[in-house]
Parts: structure tokens; sequence; C-alpha cells
């Protein structure tokens, strides 16, 4: 339902033959946490911190092959799992690609259980970041389409 403005605005970044399996919001670990104690403010505040740091090890080259930030869609096309950061006022929509990498290199992604959001661990090239959805969201279907695009391709 919320995603619906993402999956539109991410359709821009395929590639030919490319399909768009699945479609999650999520955001950087923790904010969740800061929403509960901050309000909403306190949330912005530590996600522009969040964002801030990223973009300068980015800049100093110590950012890796995958990038996050404070709001972000997830997609996982029939070839590459994408992160964007995502902006807007009333509707979330792909505003910068920050990672794209092939599902071949995604070693695995799994939903845990948390009390005030769902935790996201995506595992690729063996190193291991996490995301948290809403309660309300089903990220299961994002990693069901992750293993539905990892066994059609090709091994080797």
């Amino acid at each position: 339902m919320f995603d619906k403005a993402m999956r539109k605005s991410i359709e821009t970044y395929m590639q030919p033959g490319e399909e768009l399996l699945e479609v999650a919001i999520v955001q950087g670990k923790g904010m969740t946490k800061f929403l509960a104690m901050g309000g909403a403010a306190g949330q912005a505040i530590a996600g522009a911190r969040r964002d801030k740091k990223a973009a300068e090890a980015d800049a100093a080259g110590e950012g890796g092959d995958v990038k996050l930030a404070n709001k972000m869609g997830i997609g996982v096309t029939s070839q590459r799992l994408l992160i964007f950061k995502a902006g807007g006022a009333m509707t979330l929509k792909a505003q910068e690609l920050l990672t794209a990498v092939p599902v071949a290199d995604v070693d695995g992604m799994e939903v845990g259980k948390g009390a005030m959001s769902k935790p996201i661990t995506i595992t690729v090239r063996g190193e291991s970041f996490e995301v948290e959805a809403t309660k309300a969201s089903n990220p299961q279907k994002l990693v069901e389409a992750f293993e539905r695009a990892k066994g059609a391709q090709p091994v080797g």
C-alpha cells in the first residue's frame, strides 16, 4: 500500500529485461528506538547524523559496496539487490541509488523478531548489514523474492 510510489520510482533504475520482484520501505537500524525516545524530531536528528557520517566515510574511500541511509527503499529484482535513499513528504520515493549488487553476490537475507520493528539482516559478500521495517509491513515478502531471484541465478 505505502510502497506504491517507491515501486514506481524504482522502476526508472531498472535495466532492460530486469523484473522488479518486491519492494520494502525500511530505515536504518535503531531508528524506531529514536522515534520512541525523541519523537519525530529526535529520529530526524539521529538520521541526519547517520547520513552525514555515511557520506563522510564514502568521501574518504571507507565506504564499502553496500551503502545505507536513514530512510531507504529496498528493491529485489530478477538480477540485483537495489538500495535507495528515500525521501518525500507524504509518500516515500527513491531519490538516490546507494547500492546495486548482483543477486549472486548476496549471501542471504533474513527477518528477525523485534518488539518495535522487524530487523532485516542482509549479508553481501560476507559482510552483514541490518535495517529495520515497521511492524505493519511484511518484510518476509522481500526475503521470499530474494530467494526466488537467487534460485533463478546460474551457479558459477
